[in-house]
């Protein structure tokens, strides 16, 4: 686990010292924390420069809203000493609280050296708004490949701020729309499960009614923000494999009675 160099990035979230936390106790010390930093592009650079300066053979990615499980560095890091020499990414899956299911997301998972051709290329890609993804299609078109880990390995947007859930959902409903939002009625009839779920619902019932057109009028938040701190137990039982399946497995049932 000597040979990974984890960075983390973050921007205000709820669980930023925790994730590191998660990590550490997975690799020791992290190689560094990149907070505050915008546009997202050069956040993006710079986590990287930090990482490749480190010369370790792997490199871990990951956002602070982002919640590893027990020994899924040890399992990435086992793919990838497996995968053919031209593999420099295993991409990974997350359970995404607000889709209900697993996704592609969570932990970017680099060799160094190939992730180091990111650097190269970065300056031509400063007004590109994700510029990890265009990084991907170009490794991907010079003959380099990724690898798909579907097994899940964190949690994505739990345990976060009250106004940035607010923030993200009525983001992805200006984005997507109610259309092709995935579980938007489900996601209507979750708040007696939990009080991220009624802020979601009720940014569903503001889409329809019309009330939502961009980002900057989603209705001000009248919910009492959350308590700083976390109930590390809470967290601990949430990101073990056996709860992020048995919560997908118990929205089944859920999903034909109540979507």
């Amino acid at each position: 686990m000597n040979d990974i160099a984890v960075v983390v990035r973050a921007s205000g979230e709820r669980t930023t010292s925790v994730c590191i936390q998660l990590l550490e106790e997975q690799v020791g010390k992290i190689a560094g924390l990149v907070e505050g930093v915008s546009p997202f592009n050069v956040a993006s650079r710079k986590s990287v420069e930090l990482a490749v300066a480190t010369g370790k053979k792997y490199t871990a990615l990951v956002d602070a809203d982002v919640l590893v499980s027990p020994n899924s560095l040890a399992k990435l890091q086992s793919i990838l000493e497996r995968a053919t020499p031209e593999t420099f990414l295993v991409n990974t899956y997350t359970l995404d609280k607000f889709h209900l299911a697993g996704r592609e997301g969570g932990i970017h998972f680099y060799r160094t050296h190939l992730l180091a051709k990111y650097l190269e290329m970065a300056s031509n890609w400063a007004d590109v708004p994700r510029p990890e993804a265009k990084f991907h299609h170009w490794m991907e078109e010079n003959g380099f490949k990724i690898y798909t880990d579907h097994s899940m390995t964190s949690i994505h947007e739990f345990f976060q701020w009250r106004k940035d859930v607010q923030q993200k959902v009525g983001y992805r409903l200006h984005k997507l729309g109610l259309k092709h939002l995935k579980h938007a009625s489900y996601l209507r009839t979750l708040g007696w499960l939990d009080g991220d779920y009624k802020i979601a619902g009720t940014l569903v019932n503001e889409l329809k009614a019309g009330k939502i057109n961009d980002r900057s009028e989603v209705p001000p938040i009248d919910w009492v923000e959350k308590s700083p701190k976390m109930a590390m137990w809470k967290v601990r039982c949430m990101v073990h494999p056996w709860a992020i399946y048995g919560y997908i497995y118990f929205q089944i049932p859920l999903k034909r009675l109540l979507g």
